[in-house]
């Protein structure tokens, strides 16, 4: 969509009038007409268009409304946060974003999702503190229609969080999800709880039910960030296909309480949830639980310096395959980085840095004879050359358990870009697209085939999300391919190289002043 086109839909949308929207940005009605016709393009000042922006924020008061704005922005972030700045933030980035067709739903996560930044686990403020629940240790209280979930979830938490010691808490449910997403502020809610739970140190045991659409998946997977984040989540699937008929959530702290509700398919609102400290009925819960576990298959696994599977041995193992990959970097890709420069970083790093760059090279050469068969496609985006020659971009793939990573000097990142240009020249399936924009810095996608994926999280110390589940990681292979065909036309091949050396010709220069 054009601007024009995104402003007639969210006037329309907000029933505001070019008048009332003119004299909200004390402008004349004329300009407005002209934006909204195409006969004037988006206005060069950015504070106009965010002007526009934060009136219309006002502007979605109702349930109705939001659920528009979903449709038209496909921005993730409207499931987590209504307020008005979020708003106004989505509306202005939805505006100024260039045309291009709908992203799948693993564009939208990536691009929008906040929570996958370093910040995710400080806890927000909210209004209440979550207390614990009065009821004895052989209560069973009842919870009726979907308010009454929503309290038993903030009973249930507030019980744990009470607890002398962390437990682990372990939850599946295939009911209707109006209960959590008619209510924008429980979502928020939600998130806040599920943050404090992970800083108790508690551990969860999630299972997902079958036949879900990606949408729902993803959805899932954002309300569970801090807990993936802090590697406290195990995520299964259920592979099977459940009956028409029955629906159930279970939620269970082991040893200590058990939240269960039960519904039909279809049914939007849930009738009752049980909240219960007996602890026959929490065990029988709890057993019932495992017998379902033992049907399920890992949907997920996180991967860090300080788990039994590392980082690099998943890297390693993905490299190997005899297949087709795609990798979406942060700024360039470790997996271009020359040998002089590996030296380079040897001489200048710690026994444990060195040991990581040992197995990378041993994924760097097994990657470069796949290459000989199957294509490789990177996408970068070239770092601004003043923070290079500030000494401020991050080298990739340094980032150790204990925070810290290396920065390229200049001459390094020199090295960094000359391999880039040799593997373009000597493997004919290895291509490059060029960003002009960052897609989330700090994170890396890297996807082989069309059913295996992984996400690697370089902020704080390396952490990797390898996804099992194939319609999950089909789909985020699907986004970055979707991405790749986007850039990619006649020449673009040659124009990469092209602002390669021309970048390299700037590095030069400047280097030598």
């Amino acid at each position: 969509m054009e601007f024009s086109e995104k402003l007639s839909a969210l006037l329309s949308l907000t029933a505001t009038k070019n008048v009332v929207l003119a004299r909200a940005l004390n402008i004349d009605t004329a300009q407005i007409s002209r934006m909204k016709t195409g006969a004037r393009k988006m206005p060069a000042k950015s504070n106009l268009v965010h002007a526009i922006a934060g009136f219309l924020a006002g502007e979605f008061d109702s349930e109705y409304r939001l659920s528009a704005l979903y449709e038209l922005t496909k921005d993730v972030r409207l499931h987590t946060n209504t307020g008005e700045g979020t708003l106004t933030t989505v509306i202005y980035d939805w505006l100024i974003s260039p045309n291009s067709a709908p992203q799948s739903q693993g564009g939208e996560f990536l691009n929008h999702n906040p929570k996958l930044r370093p910040h995710s686990l400080k806890a927000t403020a909210h209004k209440e503190e979550i207390a614990k629940s009065s009821m004895g240790n052989q209560g069973f209280i009842a919870y009726y229609n979907n308010e009454g979930i929503r309290q038993a979830v903030r009973d249930f938490s507030g019980y744990v969080l009470a607890l002398d010691k962390p437990t682990t808490i372990r939850v599946f449910t295939d009911q209707a999800m109006d209960w959590l997403l008619e209510d924008k502020a429980f979502t928020e809610e939600l998130s806040d709880i599920a943050t404090k739970l992970v800083k108790k140190g508690c551990q969860f045991q999630r299972i997902q039910p079958p036949n879900q659409d990606t949408e729902s998946v993803f959805r899932s997977i954002e309300r569970w960030l801090p807990a993936y984040m802090a590697g406290a989540l195990k995520l299964f699937y259920y592979p099977r296909t459940r009956d028409e008929l029955h629906r159930r959530t279970i939620i269970v702290a082991q040893g200590h309480i058990t939240l269960d509700s039960c519904s039909l398919a279809g049914q939007t609102e849930i009738p009752m949830s049980i909240l219960t400290t007996d602890k026959m009925t929490v065990q029988l819960t709890d057993d019932h639980y495992t017998k379902i576990l033992q049907s399920c298959k890992t949907m997920m696994n996180i991967h860090t310096d300080h788990s039994d599977n590392k980082p690099s041995q998943l890297l390693k193992s993905m490299a190997a395959m005899e297949d087709s990959g795609i990798c979406k970097a942060g700024r360039l890709s470790a997996h271009t980085l020359p040998p002089a420069l590996l030296a380079l970083i040897g001489q200048r790093s710690t026994p444990a840095m060195q040991k990581l760059w040992a197995n990378y090279k041993k994924c760097m050469d097994i990657e470069a004879k796949v290459l000989a068969n199957h294509s490789f496609t990177d996408i970068l985006c070239l770092p601004e050359l003043t923070d290079v020659l500030q000494g401020t971009v991050a080298i990739p793939g340094t980032r150790t358990g204990s925070g810290h990573c290396l920065y390229y000097k200049p001459e390094e990142y020199q090295l960094h870009l000359e391999n880039i240009l040799r593997y373009i020249s000597i493997y004919p399936n290895y291509r490059v697209t060029l960003l002009k924009e960052p897609l989330l810095e700090d994170i890396t996608f890297y996807a082989k085939g069309n059913s295996h994926a992984a996400i690697i999280k370089e902020t704080d110390s390396l952490a990797l999300f390898d996804i099992l589940e194939q319609n999950l990681a089909m789909s985020l292979c699907d986004y970055l391919n979707y991405l790749v065909k986007n850039k990619l036309q006649a020449n673009s091949g040659q124009e990469a190289v092209e602002r390669l050396r021309e970048e390299l010709r700037r590095l030069k220069a400047a280097t030598k002043d």
